[in-house]
């Protein structure tokens, strides 16, 4: 009995962490297990959450009570202060415990009470690591804790310049884009001109930027207005139906708008595009208002709304960078946007792609404008909410950008600078929770439409035994093919688009997909792995024009035949001399300027800075993990042009100290 109580006496603090934490366990699962067997349903990805979430808030009011007064003892007067430092850590331990069911259940489709015991085993160990270095710290740990906060920053600022590095390298000299076949002394001349003739652009900015900012200052809305109709002559003289899945959800789009039978067997399979088909019967709907709608003008007007979205993003993008840098490095990125947003030849393709080009950046600015701290803080807050759903219904990726914000936010958050616990506590809760009601309101919105407009073509039954499960497209991540007579990796494959298809319902699914990704990592080995990630990403990130040879399947014939239509799209379709020789080779030159650009941002090290950075190793890794192509990148275009011309900023210094010219003062 001595010895036992020897034990306890010596271990007394984990031993009762254990007890206590066990305790806490029991209390989430009976809160879980409660919720989902009378009111929340599992097989939902949202009210999976909001059991979660549940479960938490009423576990971690137990944990705080039981783990200050019998496991650390504390003897914290203030009480308001440490709860906050708890809750934080708890935040912290619940991403984790949403990501591990979100993994578990939504997207490998395992049984959601076991994959929650899984997780709080995890979540038990990792409550006691903060609780002991975070929230009951002894004061002289502060300085460690600070110095590995450093060691974390320069070491991921290193691995970042070295990345891309690496990929502008590689998108020069041993580019794996199919098409066009791109020379490496023509990217390599046309870079070196590049960035040459941006710093003299930028060195001369005393010539032409003030009479532009005045002309700019005092004609926005007619500079806009001029842009926006110079884009709907283009896209006039250039424009063609596209294939694949824009052609598909377009057609379909229109006859949900017609009141026809849509092609329920794809949308069944793909649900992911459903969001888009109903904005498009919607948009037709608006437009039918004032104008027929009919089989000649609905592809028209679909492009018309992709570029007034594309136009929404560079707005965001132009008042994003206004807010970090000013006036000067605006204009800078402007004369990326022109070519890379608002001319890309992607303009003509109303898809996803283009559709959530203005989430990412989106989700970043409202963010910017929280950080102020105005009046309409809280209306920012619901439309972030509003976003992030939107995003993971359009394309998932899009949600990356919130990922990277709560991500650096809790590793910058310190006690120091919070002058009152209580109240900031307050607004924080009052922050998630209208959070909460911003994505709930657009879910059960879109939730409604569907309903209402699909569930006569598609039932339930339906989308158990089509629909792909994530682990087609990880499966698809991992394959290795032949396109053009050049190897692709992680692409769509037939092969395995059949193969997936071929087994009903999503456990079958779920297991074929585990089984070919179990063999093909066993054929890789680890050397095998690491080269094919590389080969990957090579592949994916080499290419400027993002895939848009084939992506848009231009096989039909453009609808204006014009003169001056026909010469002109002759620079934008991709079997043409004229695109293969000038616009591909452009594109290139401007996306290799921007990977350098992004490169030599390393010294750029503030909480802003280094969320962007965040996001796109977020997409990098997505694109990594996932099936892939360079157009998934696309929609965090914004984000890479920002990165590229902050990163040129240093090489235009480096330029201009050795060509002697001098810094204007």
């Amino acid at each position: 009995m001595d010895k036992i109580k020897k034990l306890y006496n010596k271990y007394k603090e984990i031993i009762n962490y254990l007890v206590f934490g066990v305790l806490t366990t029991v209390v989430s699962l009976i809160v879980y297990y409660v919720a989902v067997f009378t009111f929340l349903d599992p097989e939902n990805a949202m009210q999976l959450q909001i059991a979660n979430i549940l479960s938490w808030f009423v576990g971690v009011a137990f944990a705080y009570v039981t783990n200050r007064k019998y496991v650390f003892e504390s003897t914290e007067k203030n009480k308001i202060k440490e709860a906050g430092k708890f809750v934080m850590a708890r935040v912290v331990t619940l991403a984790m415990d949403m990501l591990i069911m979100w993994l578990g259940v939504t997207i490998l489709h395992f049984n959601d009470k076991i994959i929650k015991l899984i997780s709080q085993v995890v979540i038990i160990i990792s409550n006691y690591i903060f609780s002991k270095i975070f929230v009951f710290k002894k004061e002289n740990k502060k300085i460690k804790q600070i110095n590995i906060k450093d060691i974390i920053i320069k070491l991921s600022t290193i691995i970042f310049a070295i990345l891309f590095f690496t990929i502008a390298f590689n998108a020069i000299f041993f580019n794996r884009a199919i098409y066009p076949k791109f020379s490496s002394i023509i990217l390599f001349i046309g870079v070196i001109v590049g960035i040459i003739l941006l710093t003299i652009l930028y060195k001369t900015n005393h010539i032409w930027y003030n009479k532009l900012i005045k002309l700019l200052k005092n004609n926005k809305a007619i500079v806009a207005i001029m842009i926006f109709l110079l884009q709907l002559l283009f896209v006039n003289l250039i424009w063609a139906k596209s294939g694949w899945d824009c052609g598909i959800v377009l057609n379909n789009s229109y006859a949900l708008y017609k009141g026809e039978p849509i092609n329920a067997q794809y949308f069944a399979v793909y649900p992911n595009n459903l969001f888009s088909l109903i904005m498009l019967k919607y948009l037709f709907v608006i437009v039918g208002w004032f104008t027929n709608i009919t089989a000649e003008n609905y592809y028209f007007i679909a492009i018309i709304f992709n570029v007034i979205l594309i136009d929404i993003s560079v707005i965001l993008t132009l008042l994003t960078c206004k807010k970090l840098f000013g006036n000067k490095k605006t204009l800078f990125v402007f004369l990326f946007i022109i070519p890379l947003i608002l001319f890309f030849p992607n303009i003509i393709i109303p898809y996803t792609d283009t559709f959530s080009l203005f989430i990412p950046i989106g989700i970043f600015y409202f963010y910017l404008k929280i950080k102020d701290n105005t009046k309409l803080k809280y209306l920012y807050i619901f439309i972030e909410g509003i976003l992030m759903v939107m995003g993971y219904l359009i394309k998932p990726p899009c949600v990356i950008m919130g990922i990277a914000i709560i991500l650096v936010e809790i590793f910058y958050f310190s006690f120091k600078n919070i002058k009152n616990i209580k109240t900031t506590l307050i607004n924080f809760i009052a922050m998630i929770l209208i959070f909460i009601l911003g994505a709930t309101s657009i879910y059960k919105i879109y939730d409604y439409y569907k309903d209402k407009n699909i569930s006569k073509y598609i039932t339930d039954e339906m989308y158990e035994t089509y629909s792909t499960p994530f682990t087609h497209f990880i499966m698809m991540g991992m394959s290795t093919n032949e396109l053009a007579g050049k190897p692709v990796y992680g692409v769509w494959y037939l092969y395995d688009v059949d193969g997936t298809n071929s087994k009903m319902g999503q456990k079958a699914k779920k297991q074929y997909n585990l089984e070919v990704i179990k063999q093909r990592l066993h054929n890789f080995g680890i050397k095998g792995y690491v080269k094919f990630v590389y080969n990957k990403m090579n592949f994916i990130t080499s290419d400027g024009t993002f895939y848009y040879w084939l992506e848009g399947n231009q096989t039909y014939l453009p609808k204006n035949q014009s003169k001056i239509a026909v010469k002109l799209q002759k620079f934008y379709y991709v079997l043409s001399k004229e695109y293969s020789a000038i616009t591909g080779n452009l594109l290139e030159i401007l996306w290799i300027i921007l990977l350098i650009g992004i490169a030599f941002s390393y010294k750029y090290q503030n909480k802003n800075i280094n969320i962007l950075k965040l996001s796109i190793l977020g997409i990098i890794l997505f694109i990594v993990i996932f099936e892939g192509r360079s157009r998934y990148l696309y929609n965090y275009i914004p984000i890479f042009i920002i990165m590229g011309t902050i990163g040129l900023q240093n090489i235009i210094k480096f330029i201009s100290n050795k060509l002697q010219i001098k810094e204007e003062k």
